[in-house]
């Protein structure tokens, strides 16, 4: 009855239903101890818990039969969150007495995902104690409330990650503004060459610096370089990428399929133009200032020369900055983005999604815009510079809509930036050659596109003649800036009296999709009920025809046999 002891104490159906038999009990047990929020589920197997102090204790020591126990369950732990930040509190000497009479070096041999979130350095030396060999996945969060840590704590705490974890797969290191990010970044690089079967390494925005892509070039089972985006993860200190140089040899990342780094676009240039990363896919580029159109046509030109296999490409100029982003750092006005700008886009006709962020509204119209997706049939993710920061009057309108769809009928996801302005909201969107409406599309955006109030009814019933059933309208606008909730509403981004214009079209808008589908189903029962009585009517018309030329034919043989 080994369910008695598990750590959920409530009626759980789990509970119930492994009584049954033993099989039936593994199974439970791997689903009820396979993720652990916390280690006290596991460190109370040992002893009980002395809850009169502040910090958790045992009543007594641990006996060497708790120690069964303890083995019972820790072999159905997958995955475990060392959060130190929580409301949990353990005394130090409960880690002391647990690593000093521990049978094992390996307390959870099966555990695969370890999360770290540390709070004093005695918590990294407490960490230690999880370490397995058989760890896949270890995410690592440093927070400016880390405190006591030298150098020398990172160097030795990096050095176990890499002699007790030997097989990690996946390495996350997310860190916000830390006085210890550029001591952190060194040892990094110096943990990474030990990581050989590394296969996805993922950090903040500004963490991985040059000396970072140096050291994971040649990790020959690396398959992905990614960044927390937005940040939910911190966002580190731009100043540590701003020079983006990194020195690579020709057989550099062999495996890499999906980049993502954050450069100025001419520095991006420039890195991509080397021979590495043959089999690379997907492409992610954040620039931490405000790019000029010429600075992206280069970019995009450079990418269509070397990288016409990609299937995904992202691009983002939308610094966390304020004030005026029609000039640059030097007060020099930002030219503006065209379709001369961008025409280097026809030449990836594999893509499946194409996002880009930038703080000025595109200078393309609707046929301007078909042009450049026209090739894009497998298209599925379209974000098209749907929140700059300027309000300027969009040059798109609704009737790109259609041609939209027209052009990528697989699309499931779309943001643009918009005119919400429709002439005649009732004329029916109908094409006689190709659909017109979304038949995949599953969420759709406006970002900070204006919507005056006399367009608000209009648009919201022009949109229901476009969307299916299945898309989610929840929200239609909003930003994906680096940038706090204050910030955007404080001279520049989204106008407060258009947030709730776009409520009322979200609220809307799901009745008038499913009126316009139950208008379609009506509709289409009413052509099939016309055609089939058409198709009566002219059987009849058949059937009396057949008649009268057989009376016809009957009253000619009569009058035959008559004359004889």
């Amino acid at each position: 009855m080994r369910l008695t002891r598990v750590r959920l104490e409530q009626g759980n159906d789990f509970l119930r239903c492994a009584l049954v038999c033993k099989g039936w009990s593994e199974v439970a047990l791997d689903v009820l101890w396979g993720k652990l929020d916390n280690p006290l589920p596991l460190l109370r197997l040992l002893a009980p818990w002395n809850r009169s102090s502040r910090a958790l204790e045992y009543e007594r020591p641990i006996r060497a039969d708790d120690w069964k126990v303890f083995d019972r369950y820790a072999s159905h732990v997958r995955t475990l969150q060392l959060d130190y930040l929580s409301s949990w509190r353990v005394h130090d000497e409960v880690y002391s007495e647990v690593a000093q009479k521990r049978p094992h070096l390996t307390l959870l041999p099966n555990l695969k995902s370890l999360r770290i979130i540390p709070e004093t350095r005695w918590n990294l030396v407490h960490s230690l104690l999880f370490f397995g060999r058989n760890v896949r996945d270890l995410e690592f969060r440093w927070l400016p409330k880390l405190t006591a840590l030298t150098p020398e704590y990172i160097s030795d705490f990096f050095g176990e990650c890499a002699a007790r974890m030997p097989k990690l797969r996946k390495l996350a290191l997310y860190g916000f503004e830390i006085d210890y990010i550029a001591q952190l970044q060194t040892d990094v690089v110096k943990l990474l060459p030990a990581i050989l079967d590394l296969e996805t390494f993922s950090c903040s925005l500004y963490f991985a610096t040059s000396a970072t892509f140096v050291a994971l070039s040649q990790l020959p089972s690396l398959r992905a370089i990614t960044f927390d985006y937005p940040t939910k993860c911190g966002i580190g200190k731009s100043v540590d990428i701003i020079d983006f140089c990194p020195t690579l040899m020709n057989d550099s990342f062999p495996a890499l399929v999906d980049l993502s780094f954050s450069a100025t676009f001419e520095d991006a240039s420039r890195f991509l133009e080397m021979d590495f990363a043959p089999k690379l896919k997907k492409l992610f580029i954040h620039s931490p200032t405000l790019e000029s159109a010429s600075q992206l046509r280069l970019l995009l030109s450079r990418l269509s020369e070397s990288r016409k296999g990609l299937v995904q490409l992202c691009l983002s100029s939308v610094s966390p900055v304020s004030g005026d982003s029609s000039k640059d750092e030097g007060n020099r006005e930002i030219d503006r983005v065209t379709y001369e700008t961008l025409v280097p886009l026809t030449d990836f006709p594999t893509l499946v999604d194409f996002q880009i962020s930038y703080h000025r509204p595109f200078q393309l119209n609707d046929s301007e815009l078909e042009m450049l997706i026209e090739s894009w049939h497998d298209l599925k993710v379209f974000h098209f510079g749907s929140d700059p920061f300027l309000q300027e009057k969009p040059m798109l309108t609704p009737a790109i809509l259609p041609t939209i769809a027209k052009c990528c009928p697989k699309l499931q996801e779309l943001s643009l930036y918009i005119d919400t302005h429709v002439d005649d909201p009732y004329l029916p969107i109908t094409d006689p050659v190709y659909p017109s409406r979304f038949p995949s599309l599953r969420r759709i955006e406006f970002g900070t596109s204006p919507l005056a109030e006399k367009d608000t009814a209009g648009f919201c019933l022009y949109l229901s003649d476009l969307l299916p059933g299945t898309c989610n309208v929840e929200t239609l606008c909003g930003v994906s800036w680096l940038l706090e909730d204050e910030m955007v509403h404080a001279g520049f981004g989204i106008e407060p009296e258009v947030v709730p214009r776009w409520k009322q079209v979200s609220s809307a808008l799901r009745m008038l999709i499913t009126a316009r589908e139950q208008e379609r189903l009506r509709t289409r029962d009413l052509e099939k009920e016309a055609k089939d009585l058409s198709m009566r009517v002219a059987m009849l018309e058949e059937q009396r025809r057949l008649g009268l030329s057989a009376i016809a034919e009957r009253k000619g043989s009569a009058s035959v046999c008559v004359h004889q």
